[in-house]
């Protein structure tokens, strides 16, 4: 029998024991507790740091996004953005020069004075500040027998696919940018620059050999903008018929300098008609993209062209004056200087020719000329006036087609056009094809000299120059140029795009294309 002293010796050890536990156990979860309490407490710190940093982080993204959906290349300083999460500072870097290549830095600052920093290169790029070729390795046709010879690229290019730079060849003024293919330097007759004006050079393509003839680049650079040639449809033709007809019947002519303060003008006493401005089977219908069948012949009867038609009234500039003219009277009392119709043509004027024996016709345009089918102009035409023939067929431009001018006179031939805005626009979703030719030297300062095409052209397929020695001034925008022979100038406008006529697809504000981003 166990004694009574025993048992409570016993007892006492059993609750030893179990204080000892119960302090193990409190010590065990105090000490859970505290590092819970610790580990709560950094990830709620952690939590909002990081709801700070978001803040900074937000508020440069504003910034950033402010520059990309506002930007003028006009215009690069800004004022601070501000949030409700905080402020951004903005500073804006060219760094491309004339390639419209640029860097945002847009500092945030959140409520609570945490920052962060965000960086985005991108590219700003006005397609009718450039010749564009661009569907892939064919994009420009050229060889033994394409665009090699005495040929001369003047200002931005822009090339998909591969590009050879043959010989005699000359690229003298960039931006050039070759995107999906290589460039190469074929002859040693070949050029690409000068010692005083390098060419900014863009190029992705795994081949860049530059080893012959005389090259001055700057670059290359692998960072290539992708750009796309903006696609017509069926809307933009029917877009382009509307505002013909809307124009044909506004009751409005057109003045050589500010076509907006033209006076009033009764249009069918000139042309009896109210779609002067639309060339179609019926107003009411328009036929499906590039298969319009109502040609317009610009050019003499005896050709099959419409003649004369329309009227004006004289027209001064800077050389000669214009006499007034046409199918009516209804401009020819005197207070009728400096306006037309919207839409007229003088076949074979009263001129003395620029050269012996050739014959140049006059083309008064304005807005926007809507044909549902191909475009044949069969002289030499010089135009007065700012406007596009939107055709939905083929173009093809027998003679040559520029500004007017009264003499070849590098003072004259491009200057009466810039100083009152003349350009043409010719767009189609076909074929444009040119068939004149002989205007080529390469002369320096090429832009004084004269040349076979100027203005805005635009096909959403191939452009054919079918004759050596042509020279082209402004803008192509094509998928892709065909040269038949060689001795090919192609030399841009740098006011072209100040000028832009209305209708032309790309036409208005430039492309943004996003390069590196970063976050710092």
């Amino acid at each position: 029998m166990i004694s009574t002293v025993r048992r409570r010796s016993w007892a006492s050890a059993d609750d030893g024991v179990a204080m000892i536990t119960v302090l193990g156990v409190m010590t065990v979860v105090t000490l859970l507790a505290v590092g819970a309490f610790t580990l709560s407490q950094q990830a709620l710190f952690d939590a909002v740091r990081a709801e700070d940093e978001s803040r900074a982080f937000r508020a440069a993204s504003a910034g950033l996004d402010t520059v990309i959906s506002t930007f003028d290349p006009e215009v690069l300083t800004y004022a601070p953005v501000g949030t409700p999460d905080g402020t951004a500072t903005i500073v804006v870097n060219s760094t491309g020069g004339d390639a419209g290549e640029y860097e945002v830095i847009s500092s945030g600052v959140g409520i609570d004075g945490s920052t962060e920093t965000v960086v985005q290169r991108f590219y700003y790029i006005n397609l009718w500040e450039m010749n564009f070729a661009g569907t892939g390795s064919q994009s420009l046709m050229s060889g033994s027998s394409g665009m090699n010879g005495s040929s001369n690229i003047w200002g931005p290019f822009y090339i998909k696919g591969d590009l050879a730079v043959e010989a005699n060849m000359a690229i003298m003024e960039g931006p050039l940018f070759v995107k999906g293919g290589d460039i190469v330097t074929q002859s040693g007759a070949s050029q690409i620059g000068t010692p005083s004006r390098h060419v900014r050079l863009y190029c992705d393509g795994e081949n860049v050999d530059l080893t012959k003839g005389t090259v001055y680049v700057d670059g290359p650079l692998f960072s290539v903008p992708t750009i796309e040639l903006p696609k017509m449809t069926d809307d933009d033709i029917r877009t382009a018929a509307l505002i013909a007809l809307g124009q044909s019947v506004d009751g409005r002519m057109s003045k050589v300098v500010d076509p907006a303060s033209a006076p009033e003008n009764l249009e069918i006493l000139s042309w009896g008609s109210s779609t002067y401005k639309f060339f179609g089977e019926t107003t009411s219908t328009v036929r499906p993209l590039g298969q319009g069948n109502t040609t317009l012949h610009l050019g003499s009867v005896a050709n099959g062209g419409l003649g004369t038609f329309g009227a004006w009234g004289s027209v001064t500039t800077s050389a000669s004056p214009i006499p007034s003219g046409g199918t009516s009277s209804v401009y020819s009392d005197a207070g009728s200087v400096n306006v037309y119709d919207d839409f007229a043509y003088w076949d074979n004027p009263p001129f003395t020719p620029l050269h012996e024996g050739e014959h140049w016709d006059i083309l008064f345009i304005s807005g926007t000329v809507f044909v549902d089918g191909p475009l044949i102009i069969d002289d030499h035409v010089m135009y007065i006036g700012n406007g596009t023939i939107v055709a939905n067929g083929p173009v093809t431009l027998d003679g040559a087609l520029r500004p007017y001018s009264h003499t070849e006179a590098p003072v004259d031939v491009n200057k009466v056009g810039e100083d009152r805005g003349w350009a043409l626009g010719i767009v189609t979703p076909v074929d444009i094809t040119m068939n004149a030719s002989g205007a080529n030297n390469g002369a320096e300062p090429i832009r004084d000299q004269p040349f076979d095409y100027a203005g805005a052209f635009y096909t959403d397929s191939t452009i054919f120059v079918t004759h050596p020695g042509t020279s082209m001034r402004g803008s192509i925008l094509s998928n892709k140029m065909d040269f038949a022979d060689p001795n090919t100038d192609l030399v841009t406008n740098p006011l072209l795009p100040t000028y832009l006529p209305e209708s032309l697809p790309g036409g208005g504000e430039g492309i943004i294309s996003l390069g590196l981003w970063s976050r710092q």
